[in-house]
């Protein structure tokens, strides 16, 4: 996984994965390819806008540390 974020320039990345029941997670929803457009941490049922969440793995790139 690191050499994407890497080839892409990341500063920051956040593993996610897709899940059946996403109400206990943070929701993501993504417009262009590798950019989080929204996320929502423990949604309710009626706000629930994706299946995909996140996994709490980050990976910090070295301009975060400076």
């Amino acid at each position: 996984m690191p050499e994407i974020p890497r080839r892409e320039g990341a500063d920051l990345t956040i593993l996610l994965t897709r899940v059946e029941n996403p109400l206990q997670y943070g929701c993501r929803d993504h417009r262009a390819r590798w950019t989080i457009s929204r996320f929502l941490e423990e949604a309710d049922l009626d706000e629930v806008f994706s299946d995909t969440v996140n996994t709490g793995i980050y990976l910090l790139g070295p301009r975060c540390w400076t």
